[in-house]
Parts: structure tokens; sequence; C-alpha cells
């Protein structure tokens, strides 16, 4: 089961860099500043 999940998270695209899960884009007159730099894949919630 927990195979199926991760490989469903792969295929979709839910797994991003630390740094690039961790962009601030709130400023739109600002390039987005990322809090962590790190090249690790996470599962990204949001995306």
């Amino acid at each position: 089961m927990l195979n199926k999940i991760t490989k469903d998270f792969i295929k979709n695209g839910y797994f991003d860099t630390l740094s690039n899960i961790s962009l601030d884009d709130s400023v739109s007159d600002k390039e987005p500043i990322s809090f962590f730099q790190s090249n690790k894949k996470y599962i990204d919630f949001d995306g």
C-alpha cells in the first residue's frame, strides 16, 4: 500500500526539493526567496 502511494506521488509530481517548496513569493515586486537550500526531495503537499 505504501509503495503504491509513493509511486502515485512520484508520478503526479508531488516530490520537490525543499528549496522549491519553501519559496516565498508573497511580495510580487521582488524575486522569490527560498528559506532552505537543499536538493533533497520531500513531499509537496501544496502541489
